[in-house]
């Protein structure tokens, strides 16, 4: 094919293409001086986080349909920048001053470019340059940036919660009716920039579901369409090499699909598959979020379950509660508001792309010709059904998330009865050991009557301090008189002390049994002294005793 040199005005630009996003084509004020270099500059402090430096694993994927040439497909994995530039057709003279532009084949009907990393937290594979091509190559606006930022080498992911939608209407991107026929683009044309979100399980537990790990992934789509000669665009972003998208583009475009999905003959045709694109990434974004909800439902259940059906008077027989366990439940219910962050972002996403073709059927320099409002009112019936799914999903995740607090303040409260709990055990054990030194002192006064007694009547009942008796004179009387008051006395004493005992033991059992611990009563303790306090007196009484 004869090359075709390129208009200056997009020479320029080409010839700088590793300067992107700097030398974007000024058509729109987000693509003014100031804008762009506010831009250039955020994307200097990300680019060496962004690419992949290993040039062994530089891949680019693009695939054409329908070309220029009369190819049904046309692929390339460019692992170079060469590659890229000569599949795209570029080739520079640098022996001319200013290096001159041209191109060996136009536009295909619909091209699909896939760029991706290993994982999604992972460097995309290509390099800046590389990139630079590709987007002033396709005068891709420089507000892709936004969600580009989004990859990149990263140890948690990165704005998860960010969900945005960009849009150049024709009348806005066509100000200055730029055309380049050397590549069918007639200058009329409309570009989109969008982020979905879609949940996948990354590991599966042979046995215990609940053990799954599950991950949020991001995939950005950008959309050209050029109104006029029905040429489309699709740039496509994404973590991982499984190229999950690209294979279903694949399928889109098979013959097993309907033919009103992969129909460019005309505009209108055009048009209409590009909606089915559309549709199959809101397809994407919706799967598989019921079953990882329904994970979360279930991981918190297993963590918190014994909070719900566990009777706080019986803590000890189900479950002993830690500071670990709130832990938990706050992780739990993060990933939970997470998943309502992105779901809502999902929703706001799909009614800002809804929103733009409803006012775009309107809009009167939208020349493509045939019932493109009827394409849109069927495309809006399937974007609104896809809507209300996630609406449904957005409620039960927020049930679940108000649960989770819930549950999390009843674990609290568990675990301030168990404290509490713990500390009543610590004072019914003091109380028990009072009890025991009150028993020490009570059989410490077994022995105080008779050491009373022996002490009263030592002087009487054996004399050693007559030396005419050396072997002591002995009072069978004096005897008597200390076995009939310290039997009685040491009898009364033990029986005290027994009767005490018994009760005291009788008060622990029922405190074991009810989980109550019993609050004794200053009175009560009171009532023993003063039985003791009457023993001893009337102890007292039979002392004259011994003088008669």
């Amino acid at each position: 094919m004869t090359n075709t040199e390129l208009p200056e005005w997009f020479q320029a630009p080409l010839r700088e293409a590793h300067t992107f996003p700097l030398n974007a084509l000024s058509i729109t004020v987000d693509s003014l001086p100031y804008a762009l270099k506010a831009l250039g500059d955020k994307f200097d402090l990300i680019k060496p986080t962004l690419f992949e430096p290993d040039g062994t694993q530089w891949e680019v994927v693009i695939r054409d349909f329908f070309t220029a040439d009369g190819q049904a497909v046309a692929k390339c994995n460019a692992h170079h920048l060469s590659e890229l530039t000569d599949f795209l057709g570029v080739q520079r003279d640098p022996s001319s001053t200013p290096t001159r532009v041209e191109t060996s084949k136009g536009d295909p009907k619909c091209r699909f470019v896939n760029l991706y990393a290993v994982t999604s937290r992972a460097p995309l594979l290509l390099t800046p340059e590389m990139f630079g091509e590709l987007m002033t190559y396709h005068q891709v606006m420089p507000a892709i940036l936004d969600f580009i930022s989004l990859f990149g080498r990263q140890s948690q992911p990165n704005d998860l919660n960010f969900s945005g939608f960009r849009a150049q209407p024709i009348a806005t991107a066509s100000l200055d009716g730029r055309a380049v026929q050397g590549l069918g683009r007639s200058g009329k044309q409309y570009q989109l920039c969008y982020n979905l979100k879609c949940v996948n399980l990354k590991t599966a537990h042979p046995t215990e579901s609940t053990f799954d790990e599950w991950s949020i992934r991001q995939a950005v789509v950008h959309h050209q369409f050029d109104v006029n000669e029905g040429n489309a665009l699709w740039l496509v972003v994404k973590g991982g090499r499984d190229l999950e998208l690209q294979r279903r583009f694949k399928d889109l475009m098979s013959d097993a699909s309907p033919t009103e999905c992969r129909s460019f003959g005309t505009p209108e045709q055009a048009f209409r598959s590009s909606l089915f694109a559309h549709l199959m990434y809101c397809l994407w974004a919706r799967e598989d979020w019921r079953g990882y909800i329904s994970w979360l439902e279930r991981s918190v259940d297993r963590v918190s379950q014994s909070a719900v059906w566990g009777r706080a008077e019986y803590v000890r027989i189900f479950k002993e509660y830690t500071p670990q366990d709130i832990q938990d439940l706050q992780i739990w219910e993060e990933a939970a508001s997470q998943a309502v962050a992105a779901l809502e972002g999902n929703i706001d996403v799909i009614t800002a792309l809804l929103e733009f073709y409803q006012g775009l059927v309107k809009d009167k320099t939208f020349t493509v010709q045939g019932d493109c409002a009827g394409e849109v009112a069927s495309f809006a019936a399937q974007v609104k059904a896809i809507n209300v799914q996630f609406t449904m999903e957005v409620k039960r995740t927020q049930a679940l998330v108000k649960s989770v607090s819930d549950r999390r303040e009843l674990v609290i409260q568990h675990l301030q009865s168990q404290s509490a709990f713990r500390m009543e055990k610590v004072s019914h054990r003091m109380e028990r050991e009072q009890t025991m030194m009150l028993i020490i002192t009570i059989v410490t006064l077994v022995y105080l009557p008779a050491t009373f007694v022996s002490t009263f009547f030592s002087t009487d009942i054996i004399k050693y301090q007559d030396a005419d008796n050396p072997g002591g004179s002995y009072s069978e009387t004096a005897m008597t008189r200390w076995l009939q008051v310290t039997i009685p006395l040491t009898f009364l004493t033990v029986l005290g002390a027994w009767f005490g005992r018994t009760a005291l033991q009788r008060g622990w059992e029922r405190d074991n049994e009810t989980r109550y611990t019993r609050s004794y009563r200053p009175q009560e303790n009171q009532g023993w002294l003063d039985r003791i306090k009457q023993l001893f007196m009337h102890t007292q009484q039979l002392l004259p005793l011994n003088e008669k």
